[in-house]
């Protein structure tokens, strides 16, 4: 397993990625879970298998196990209701294009969520 695949370091120095600065540095957000979540070795040979195998988007093959994970489910059952939106898009847009380009492999927007 690779540690560390995608980092906050990772998001933060990217053009596009340090636009979502506001999820990456707010406490309250389950980020580093995320991140955590999707360096697990399980997790993307799932995100892969979703991908190559059943030609959906990566996100789509651990999207019920990440939602399931408590500081998540806690965050998007609507304690933090508002900022849920912008924590999808930090992940969909860049956290999984980041993934996807540390595994070499083409991204399009339909790779992603």
């Amino acid at each position: 397993m690779s540690k560390g695949l995608v980092t906050r370091n990772d998001l933060l120095t990217d053009r596009q990625g340090k636009t979502f600065a506001d999820v990456v540095n707010d406490p309250n957000q389950p980020f580093d879970i995320v991140l955590e979540f999707i360096d697990n070795e399980d997790c993307q040979r799932r995100m892969e298998e979703s991908e190559l195998h059943h030609d959906r988007p990566a996100l789509a093959g651990v999207v019920r196990e990440l939602e399931s994970l408590p500081a998540v489910d806690l965050f998007l059952s609507g304690v933090h209701a508002k900022h849920s939106a912008r924590f999808w898009q930090a992940i969909c847009s860049k956290v999984l294009f980041l993934y996807l380009a540390a595994h070499e492999r083409e991204k399009t927007s339909s790779d992603l969520c």
